[in-house]
């Protein structure tokens, strides 16, 4: 799917990027306001709108409101940090669905599954991994796989 962000925090940005791509799904742009990411929107008709609750430029129902009414998008996830008033406003829309952050792999699965009525992928098991005397400990030099339940980025 086509996936637009709209976070005031370039790193979150980058982080839903992340699981985006485990997720296998493209993010198309990302805007640091709620305007912003209404422009972009309309030039770029992606799938799903992932917004941030706490927009100081425009209010949450109205950008939510604005991006359905135009024809943008076809579903709305929004992000919060802490409850919002307008959860009940936002729960009367179709296709929208309120996701408290921090976001992960799962939570932004269960999300996007939610608005677009599909089923939530399964994770294919993996092969067993067969420790060996050379892969048994990784060496000194390697960094450590960064985990997805909080930004990371690997330096």
């Amino acid at each position: 799917m086509r996936i637009i962000v709209g976070d005031p925090d370039p790193k979150h940005i980058a982080y839903v990027n992340q699981i985006l791509g485990i997720l296998n799904h493209q993010l198309v742009g990302s805007g640091v306001d709620a305007t912003w990411m209404l422009t972009f929107a309309r030039q770029a008709k992606p799938d799903i709108a992932i917004v941030y609750a706490h927009f100081t430029d425009i209010k949450l129902a109205r950008t939510v409101q604005s991006l359905f009414q135009n024809g943008y998008v076809k579903a709305v996830i929004v992000g919060a940090k802490a409850p919002i008033s307008e959860i009940e406003l936002l729960n009367t829309m179709p296709n929208t669905t309120v996701v408290m952050r921090p976001f992960t792999v799962q939570k932004m699965a269960e999300a996007i599954a939610t608005v677009t009525g599909t089923p939530i992928p399964v994770a294919r098991p993996s092969a067993p991994r067969v420790q060996t005397p050379a892969t048994a400990a990784p060496p000194a030099s390697v960094k450590p796989t960064p985990t997805f339940d909080r930004p990371s980025f690997v330096r």
